[in-house]
């Protein structure tokens, strides 16, 4: 089994400080979801708020995809 450490709040409640301070400290990998969805982003566009939206929930598919592929007993810090 793998154990994700889901960061998640309002916006600018300190969330990124908050998750990297927890991945460093115990060394685990960090997956952002701003950072995920800034690629396509930069491709397509941000569009309105749905589209926004569309684009986080496919974000959160990617960084749940790549964490399935992380050896058994993995620890990861999320993001969100």
């Amino acid at each position: 089994m793998k154990t994700g450490i889901l960061v998640n709040g309002v916006p600018a409640s300190g969330k990124s400080t908050v998750a990297k301070a927890i991945s460093q400290s115990a060394g685990w990998p960090m997956f952002a979801l701003d950072t995920v969805k800034e690629a396509p982003f930069a491709h397509l566009g941000t569009g309105d708020r749905e589209h926004n939206r569309l684009f986080g929930k496919a974000s959160y598919q990617a960084i749940f995809a790549v964490i399935g592929d992380f050896p058994h007993g993995a620890t990861v810090v999320i993001n969100a």
